[in-house]
């Protein structure tokens, strides 16, 4: 059994009072965890370092101006975000030998938001979920060599 030597995030300092110290986590889970800090950072929001940042909210963006109405521009970003994860996790995780990285792009009509403002209701928009599948193994000096297969959804609007 895998021994719980690493710091989860987020940090629940509220731990700290009670416990003494804070919450631990396995490799595989400290690894999950944070690459979904990665998958969820927006770029530029970091001053102390540029090239963190994912990607995915660019698409946001993109979709909520309706940027990409045509199937060309969905798989070109695609391939720029899957590419940009890759970038990120082999610069920010340094504990995993990565080995492929899909991204898939869903928009589901049965998961319609209204949106209102005090002036106005805008159409329904809805949710965009990007499907982030990374596969890689555990560095050896960390583990030898564990499998680490990893599955996350991003729901965007």
């Amino acid at each position: 059994m895998e021994t719980e030597r690493f710091y989860s995030m987020p940090f629940r300092t509220e731990l700290l009072g009670k416990k003494g110290s804070l919450e631990k986590c396995s490799l595989a889970d400290s690894i999950r965890q944070n690459i979904r800090v990665l998958l969820l950072s927006p770029p530029g929001r970091y001053r102390y370092d540029p090239f963190l940042g994912c990607k995915i909210h660019r698409f946001q963006f993109m979709a909520n101006n309706r940027a990409m109405e045509g199937r060309k521009e969905e798989d070109l970003f695609r391939l720029d975000l899957q590419e940009n994860i890759k970038q990120l996790i082999q610069r920010y995780e340094p504990r995993i030998l990565l080995s492929d990285v899909e991204v898939e792009l869903r928009q589901d009509p049965s998961e319609q938001i209204p949106w209102k403002s005090k002036r106005a209701t805008w159409s329904n928009k809805s949710v965009i979920q990007v499907i982030v599948s990374i596969k890689g193994k555990v560095k050896p000096e960390y583990a030898l060599d564990q499998e680490l297969e990893l599955e996350d959804t991003i729901s965007l609007i």
